[in-house]
């Protein structure tokens, strides 16, 4: 947050509390919903991001073959029906009589060019498709996805496969996606428009700027809400976007500042929505090289040295949970015993520094950024003082996410502060992005120079196994493999807050996306 917003927060949460009838806004038209959302859309390419607040606005547009329901249970989406006839075949039933929003049919066709797409080197949803070898077409109503191995995620990482439709992409030159976050290829015409067969169709959108979207007519669902025209409007600023709420400008912001919340929801007008979210902040820690990292007992004496409740009470101000792992809870694998964060022990941690010969400390710059996770320049912060108990001299260098993850991605940095949510809601999506030696696809967000072949092995055959009880011992050994190896330090896991004025229902979902399907407006 910027410091100069602090005292706004406060004068604003004080008049929401004393001026509950003034700020009220009235009954909005039930036609329209306007959200304020800390980040902007990135692209409108379904295959060019990963990014949460970007695909949240997409997946109202573009869809896939299976969806999660309000339980967050996948359901038939695209396809109507699947079956695994083999360990490597799993059969579908397209659903007849889907159009994409310019009138054309949905085909099979459709769905074998956005696979093709998808596993591109500029696509960004490689992940949701990399078990996939290829897709047969059976008749004009089925076809078989080919995996190379056994995949028990399969359903999982497909509801983040986006299907775009064959004739609109070739007639507009736009057969490969454009990635931002790898800056590569460059725009096309799929980044700043859409033709998708979900429940809205894009009206606009400019790069940083709001995204508008109306109702598609001839979508093959039933709509259970009468919303017809949403916004989708960048509000960087805290204060800012909660002036927007309760002014009445915005129905729902994501986020809503931590430091108003409470006095917000005490505010018969406006309603704070709470749900946890599968994500860890961690300190990435770079091991390779000749460094004072590369000792195991420096990491360890890190961890020590860091006070994980005074991160949460204080600097995200009871907004975050513990964590002691990379697996949060909420993720397949999770387990409760590894999942603590010992009380700081600076005896032990200055034992730790002295053993491993860095009594004095050093000096290191700690990456992190300052528009991307709730508090994030705050934590970087707040970690300072923390580790120069120890003799570590930290300095912190807050950057946009812009700059930011291209340095992550690009090995450009030592150490740095972030997070990991596993949009399957499995640990191996955790394991294999952030932990597995990086090459040939794997490891791709791995920018700790670690490599371990016993993990590495242990993560194949999690991502092949298909008996739940085995997997789940396999995910446990990868993770004691990885805390008694500290490759990562664990600090908190994120938890979810929307703001929204009293009349309007939402599921919050844990991935932080927002499923027009699910709201209502009275």
């Amino acid at each position: 947050m910027i410091r100069n917003d602090r005292t706004i927060l406060s004068r604003l949460a004080l008049i929401a509390c004393l001026a509950a009838t003034a700020l009220a806004p009235a009954a909005a038209d039930a036609r329209s919903f306007t959200v304020g959302q800390a980040v902007a859309v990135q692209t409108f390419d379904p295959h060019g991001t990963t990014e949460t607040n970007t695909l949240g606005v997409i997946m109202n547009v573009y869809e896939a073959l299976v969806r999660r329901n309000r339980e967050m249970r996948i359901e038939p989406g695209l396809a109507t029906a699947w079956q695994l006839v083999e360990p490597t075949r799993w059969r579908f039933t397209l659903r007849q009589g889907v159009v994409f929003q310019d009138g054309t049919p949905l085909t099979i066709a459709d769905v074998v060019f956005s696979l093709q797409r998808a596993q591109a080197e500029t696509s960004d949803a490689r992940p949701a498709v990399r078990s996939i070898e290829r897709i047969e077409q059976i008749d004009d109503n089925t076809f078989d996805i080919v995996t190379r191995a056994p995949n028990p995620v399969l359903l999982a990482e497909i509801c983040n496969f986006y299907i775009m439709n064959k004739a609109w992409s070739e007639a507009h030159q736009a057969t490969s996606p454009y990635t931002p976050t790898r800056r590569a290829g460059t725009e096309n015409f799929a980044t700043r428009h859409a033709n998708g067969t979900g429940p809205y169709r894009l009206v606009s959108y400019e790069a940083g700027q709001q995204v508008k979207l109306e109702r598609h007519a001839r979508w093959w669902d039933h709509a259970t809400n009468d919303l017809t025209e949403v916004t989708f409007a960048p509000i960087g600023s805290d204060a800012t976007r909660l002036a927007a709420l309760l002014s009445g400008d915005v129905d729902l912001i994501n986020p809503i500042p931590e430091q108003a919340a409470a006095q917000v929801s005490a505010n018969p007008a406006f309603r704070v929505v709470r749900g946890a979210r599968p994500a860890v902040m961690f300190l990435g820690i770079n091991q390779s090289g000749d460094h004072p990292f590369a000792d195991l007992r420096v990491r360890q004496a890190m961890f020590a040295a860091i006070d994980g409740v005074a991160l949460r009470r204080v600097v995200m101000r009871g907004s975050a949970q513990q964590a002691g792992s990379m697996i949060p809870e909420g993720v397949e694998g999770f387990a409760p015993e590894m999942d603590r964060h010992p009380a700081p022990d600076l005896a032990a941690a200055r034992r730790l520094m002295q053993e491993a010969g860095y009594a004095q400390g050093f000096d290191v710059a700690l990456n992190c950024t300052n528009d991307q996770y709730p508090q994030d320049e705050a934590v970087c912060t707040a970690l300072a003082p923390m580790l120069a108990r120890i003799g570590i001299r930290m300095t912190a260098q807050p950057e946009s996410r812009s700059r930011f993850f291209p340095r992550i991605t690009g090995g450009d940095t030592r150490f740095y502060l972030m997070a990991w949510y596993a949009p399957t809601f499995d640990a191996h999506h955790i394991l294999w992005n952030t932990l597995q030696t990086k090459g040939g696809g794997n490891g791709s967000w791995n920018a700790t120079g670690w490599s371990n072949a016993e993990f590495d092995a242990l993560v194949g055959r999690i991502g092949v196994e298909m008996d739940p009880a085995t997997r789940r011992g396999l995910i446990a050994e990868a993770n004691r493999i990885e805390r008694e190896n500290m490759v990562y330090l664990p600090l908190y896991q994120l938890t979810l807050a929307w703001g929204a004025r009293a009349g309007v229902d939402v599921v919050l979902r844990p991935d932080n996306r927002l499923d027009l399907r699910f709201v209502s407006v009275r």
